[in-house]
């Protein structure tokens, strides 16, 4: 990606310690993380700030992941989604399809394959920022 800025992820979880594991990981790997506990703050983050990718717990406090991504579609359409849940049969919705996320964006808690979530990271910021040239 010769040239362009370095990969911003937004993780979106209303427990600290995963935003903050996540974030430290991903540091790790030379990407930049913020995280955001409820899906307000998310909103609040995307609508003045560029994310690449956001990884969004699918079952947050005062509303569900779903209605936060599509919410987020809205207000940031280059951001890239993942889902993150510890719920082994959760399948997108038809609407989250409609936006181009499938059973390859959702990763599973807890995470252990920290390589292949960030591969998935870095592919989908490539292919936003693709979509942007």
């Amino acid at each position: 990606m010769g040239g362009q800025s370095i990969i911003r992820v937004l993780i979106v979880d209303d427990e600290r310690a995963i935003r903050e594991s996540f974030a430290a990981c991903l540091r790790d790997y030379g990407l930049e993380a913020a995280g955001a506990a409820s899906a307000k703050e998310a909103l609040e983050l995307l609508a003045v700030e560029r994310f690449d990718v956001a990884l969004v717990d699918v079952r947050l406090r005062e509303t569900d992941g779903e209605k936060l991504i599509m919410q987020a579609h809205e207000v940031a359409p280059s951001t890239r989604f993942m889902i993150h849940t510890g719920s082994a049969d959760y399948r997108p919705s038809k609407d989250l399809r409609s936006i181009g996320i499938g059973s390859e964006h959702i990763l599973l808690k807890p995470q252990t394959d920290l390589p292949l979530l960030v591969q998935t990271i870095l592919t989908l910021a490539i292919k936003g920022r693709d979509c942007d040239s």
